[in-house]
C-alpha cells in the first residue's frame, strides 16, 4: 500500500523540506492554513501516535520546537497551534503519524478550534474509571 508521507520522506515526491533530524522531516503543508504551516512527519511509517516508538515521538517534538523557533524568527507569528489527529473519526486524513505546526498571525484566522461538547460525564466519575485497575 502506497503512503504519500513515506514517498515524501523518501524523496520520491517533491516537497518543501525546511528541517530534518534522524527520525523526522519538516515540510511546508501544500494546503496551508497560514503562512509557514508546517508538517512534522516521521521518516518511517507508523499509522498513529499510539503505534509510534517514544524515541521517534521525542524527535518529532524536538523538530517541531526547532521549526517553531525558525518560523518565529523568519515570519514573526503571534503564536502557534500544534495539532495531531488520530483515526479517521478524529479527521486523520493520512494514516501516517504527523502533526501540524500552524503559525497564528491574528485571532480568528488560520486554524480555529470550534468545540461541540457532547456526552460529558462528571469529571470525578471519569477520573475514577481511569484510575481503576
Amino acid at each position: 500500500m502506497s503512503c504519500i508521507f513515506c514517498d515524501i520522506a523518501a524523496g520520491k515526491i517533491k516537497s518543501y523540506k525546511i528541517g530534518e533530524n534522524k527520525s523526522a522531516i519538516a515540510i511546508l503543508d501544500n494546503a496551508p492554513l497560514a503562512n509557514g504551516h508546517t508538517l512534522i512527519i516521521s521518516k518511517k511509517h507508523y499509522p498513529d501516535w499510539q503505534s509510534t516508538p517514544l524515541n521517534v515521538l521525542h524527535d518529532m517534538v524536538d523538530l517541531s520546537v526547532e521549526m517553531a523557533d525558525k518560523l518565529t524568527k523568519k515570519l514573526k507569528p503571534w503564536g502557534f497551534n500544534y495539532i495531531s489527529n488520530q483515526g479517521k473519526i478524529a479527521s486523520q486524513a493520512i494514516l501516517h503519524v504527523h502533526f501540524h505546526v500552524i503559525p497564528k498571525y491574528a485571532a480568528g484566522q488560520g486554524f480555529r478550534l470550534d468545540c461541540n461538547r457532547v456526552n460529558i460525564e462528571d469529571v470525578e466519575k471519569i477520573a475514577k474509571k481511569l484510575k481503576a485497575k
